[in-house]
């Protein structure tokens, strides 16, 4: 599926019924669909960036708690001496 740009959405056209007033329908309706999937594309890539996200957090605090443990460790073994 490809992205899609705002200027596609407000500078779509669309052709005239010669025997209706207004849009086509059918062009309309298509239209509209793929902007509903391109948003659930987007939404889902969006949910899944943020669970990656808490998840890289988390990771970061587990490195960072084991930095300091491992520091603390060296400070201690250093002023041993």
């Amino acid at each position: 599926m490809r992205l899609m740009h705002p200027q596609e959405v407000t500078g779509a056209k669309f052709r005239r019924r010669w025997f209706w007033f207004g849009l086509d329908a059918a062009e309309v309706r298509a239209f509209l669909g793929r902007i509903a999937d391109v948003l659930a594309a987007r939404d889902q890539m969006e949910r899944a960036l943020r669970q990656e996200i808490l998840h890289l957090r988390s990771e970061n605090e587990r490195i960072k708690l084991g930095l300091r443990r491992w520091q603390a460790e060296q400070y201690s073994t250093h002023r041993r001496r």
